[in-house]
This record gives C-alpha cells, sequence and structure tokens, in this order.
C-alpha cells in the first residue's frame, strides 16, 4: 500500500515514467517469515520439505551446505523446489502490478522500466528460485527491462552483453542494455561493450527491442568514461 502510495505521488510530477530498481529478493536464504510458510502451505507445499531445501542449501541449522541442492531440485522437478519458485515470482509480480496500477490511476501513459539479474535470460529456475524474477514476467510488467549484465562481477567476457540481451529479447522483453561502470570497468571494457550492443542494435532481428545502453554507476563512470 505504502509503495503504491509513493508510485502515485510521483506521477503527479509530471515525470516521463518509473524504473522499478532492486525490485527481488537477494537471495534463496532470504524472505521466509512465519507468515511465509503458511502461504507456501496454502500452494500445496510441504513446508518441513521446504525448509530442508533451505537449510541444506544455505549450510543453516547444522546442515552440510550444498550451495546447489534447492536449483537441482528444481531442475529434477521435485514439486516443493518449483512451489518456491512460483511463490516467489508471484510476490514481485504482484507487487509490481500493484505499483504499476496505481500510478497509472494518475497517469496512465507513464512509462515502466524494471532492473533484472542477468541469470533469468539463461539459466533455469535459477533467477526464480533466488530472485523472484522472471523473464517472461517482466515481458509483460514492463516496457522495457535492463538486464544488469555486469560482465566483470560475472567473470565474462565484453561480448557476454549480447549475448544476454539477445536472450532477454528471445524471451519478450524490449531491452535498454544495463552495463558495468563500477568496480572491474575500465574505458576500455565501456567503449568495447557499448560497440558490441551498437551493432545489437543494427542488426535488423534485435533493432526493434534493443533500445540502447545505461550505464551504472555514474560515481565510477566518471573516472572510466
Amino acid at each position: 500500500e505504502y509503495m503504491g502510495n509513493v508510485a502515485k505521488e510521483l506521477a503527479a510530477y509530471g515525470i516521463d515514467g518509473l524504473h522499478l530498481d532492486y525490485f527481488r529478493y537477494n537471495h534463496n536464504a532470504n524472505g521466509w517469515s512465519a507468515e511465509d510458510f503458511e502461504r507456501i502451505a496454502a500452494m500445496g507445499a510441504d513446508t518441513e520439505r521446504v525448509k530442508e531445501l533451505i537449510e541444506i542449501t544455505n549450510g543453516y541449522n547444522g546442515r552440510v551446505e550444498d550451495q546447489n541442492y534447492l536449483l537441482n531440485a528444481y531442475r529434477n522437478n521435485d514439486p516443493d523446489a518449483i512451489i518456491i519458485a512460483k511463490y516467489r515470482t508471484k510476490n514481485i509480480r504482484e507487487l509490481a502490478e500493484h505499483i504499476i496500477k496505481e500510478a497509472k490511476t494518475v497517469n496512465p501513459d507513464l512509462i515502466f522500466s524494471g532492473a533484472i539479474m542477468p541469470e533469468g535470460a539463461y539459466e533455469i529456475g535459477y533467477s526464480e528460485l533466488n530472485y523472484g524474477q522472471s523473464y517472461e514476467e517482466a515481458a509483460k510488467l514492463y516496457d522495457y527491462v535492463c538486464p544488469m549484465a555486469y560482465s566483470g562481477t560475472y567473470k565474462k567476457p565484453e561480448t557476454w552483453v549480447v549475448d544476454v540481451a539477445k536472450k532477454a529479447i528471445a524471451k519478450g522483453n524490449r531491452v535498454l542494455m544495463g552495463i558495468q561502470a563500477f568496480d572491474e570497468a575500465t574505458s576500455d571494457r565501456i567503449m568495447a561493450e557499448t560497440e558490441n550492443l551498437r551493432e545489437l542494435m543494427r542488426d535488423p532481428t534485435y533493432a526493434k527491442d534493443m533500445l540502447g545502453v545505461a550505464f551504472f554507476r555514474s560515481g565510477t563512470f566518471d573516472y572510466a568514461k
């Protein structure tokens, strides 16, 4: 309710749009209140199995840690792991839907964008389980997405940003690509990634949905530009 009211207030200022940043869970370990367990049980989950999945994945309560335990369970069609992914993406989607709906009562022409982690473009289940984000859901919510394709952080080459953009578009999104301008970023890396994405914008297959480039973040970008 609070976030919806803030969005309505902002919409009254004559802005062009709103960007939903850090709009996610930050890890599968987080977001497990008693109310969460009640709600996930109502979706048909075995709460003891859910606790086991989270505890083993994170090494909680004396469990031997296996960081891939939840993800592997999901990929092996474990019903409780699948419900976890559905529950988390549902929460993120419904909050976004509420904010967008409320803001558009003030200005129906507002543009909405969302920052979205890159893994969901190319890994099955990881983004849904950890962040509650889905590129397929994002395509329905936002006018465009900003994949956070920070290649230095992810130890990827400069061409990786193009791969993420293509896969985000393939899932139905229009894309304004977020590239890294902090920590590992250098002038050479920023220029290479920008040129790679400009090439993609010239490709007739992607030109309609590849809108451009955004840099994160401005403070460090000043040193690199």
